[in-house]
């Protein structure tokens, strides 16, 4: 899995002055590295599975994994959002994947809402001319 731009390199920019009535500033730094040739044609992405399916112990949580691919040859920004039932949430998750690299998305179920059933959509998108794509959601508890 490619470092994305959560993995990014960090830092603080110091401002200051040298006249003694002027306090420093600290700024974050982020700084993401591109790698060379990575301008160029159209970026697509892929992601599987299409569909995830969750079955819990009541008061139960399960993670599974979106793998998010960039099939393209320019580097891929990418968001995430998720709708339906509350039952569902998404993790930490980078937003920049080079070209043929991959990352994960975190999708989470928590069985504390009921038996369910519950649905929802995860939706990603990005500057690939194949977004957005969509990841059905379907979970369930023993309660």
């Amino acid at each position: 899995t490619a470092p994305m731009i959560d993995d990014a390199l960090g830092g603080t920019l110091n401002l200051s002055d040298a006249a003694e009535d002027v306090q420093t500033q600290d700024t974050a730094l982020i700084a993401a590295a591109v790698a060379a040739g990575t301008s160029g044609g159209p970026t697509q992405m892929g992601v599987s599975p299409a569909s995830l399916t969750y079955f819990i112990a009541c008061l139960g949580t399960s993670t599974q994994n979106l793998t998010i691919s960039n099939t393209g040859s320019t580097v891929l920004f990418l968001d995430a959002s998720l709708s339906g039932d509350s039952a569902f949430s998404l993790g930490s998750f980078g937003t920049m994947i080079p070209p043929g690299e991959s990352g994960t998305l975190p999708v989470n179920y928590s069985g504390s809402f009921g038996a369910g059933p519950h649905t929802g959509t995860v939706t990603i998108t990005g500057n690939a001319t194949n977004s957005p794509l969509t990841v059905s959601l379907v979970g369930g508890a023993s309660c």
